[in-house]
């Protein structure tokens, strides 16, 4: 065991979640103070209408998908394609799937319109490559795309979000932070391993959900505990 690298990647992985987590908090503050109360709990409670449809994509867990190419696969470039077509192919159902609630269920228009918008964060979501850099002992790359995409949210938070009557532009700019963060990872994991095929291993992927579904549905009670 390299303890060395350990304490390295705890470093990296702490100082980026730390800077990170500062950034959203300033951005978060700012948008509270300048925002109508409505139009900011409309937006929370679209975050959170979102996130039940994000856990589900759960049931291909980036945290089995990280032990399992840790500890060794017969073929990774199979079971790396695998894990990413998958999720990308369960991440477009659920965003089609979330669009068919939301109008069909959801009377408020604007919460209809935010969680539309940031829904797209879904998709982006299905193609984050956490799983594979953790797998990797890789925490660098990580740490970058939340460091990046958490600046350039507050930057545009500053530059776009004048008053009251801004409301959309300040969904935009959330969604677009968290499509951001996932663009970057891929981009590093294309440099890394270029090679990627939309191509699908039953194999993998029952293994693979058979170890994620517990966690997914624990994840997903726990959401509705904290919500209430």
């Amino acid at each position: 065991m390299n303890f060395r690298l350990i304490r390295k990647n705890i470093l990296v992985f702490t100082t980026g979640e730390i800077v990170s987590r500062i950034l959203n908090f300033f951005a978060l503050v700012y948008v509270a103070r300048i925002l109508l109360v409505e139009d900011f709990g409309a937006i929370n409670l679209a975050i959170v209408l979102v996130s039940y449809f994000t856990i589900l994509l759960g049931f291909i867990h980036d945290d089995i998908a990280t032990k399992e190419l840790s500890i060794g696969v017969a073929d990774e470039i199979d079971f790396r394609n695998s894990v990413l077509s998958l999720r990308l192919l369960i991440s477009l159902l659920l965003y089609v799937i979330l669009i068919i609630f939301v109008l069909s269920y959801v009377n408020n228009n604007s919460v209809r319109i935010f969680a539309i918008v940031y829904g797209l964060s879904i998709i982006s979501t299905g193609f984050y490559t956490n799983w594979f850099f953790r797998a990797k002992e890789k925490f660098l790359p990580i740490s970058i795309g939340l460091v990046i995409s958490s600046l350039v949210n507050l930057i545009s938070v500053f530059l776009f979000i004048n008053n009251f009557t801004d409301f959309n532009i300040a969904i935009w700019i959330i969604t677009l932070k968290e499509i951001l963060n996932s663009i970057i990872l891929l981009i590093f994991y294309l440099i890394k391993k270029p090679t990627i095929k939309f191509s699908i291993n039953v194999n993998i992927v029952k293994r693979l959900i058979q170890q994620s579904y517990s966690l997914a549905f624990s994840a997903f009670l726990l959401l509705m505990n904290f919500s209430k």
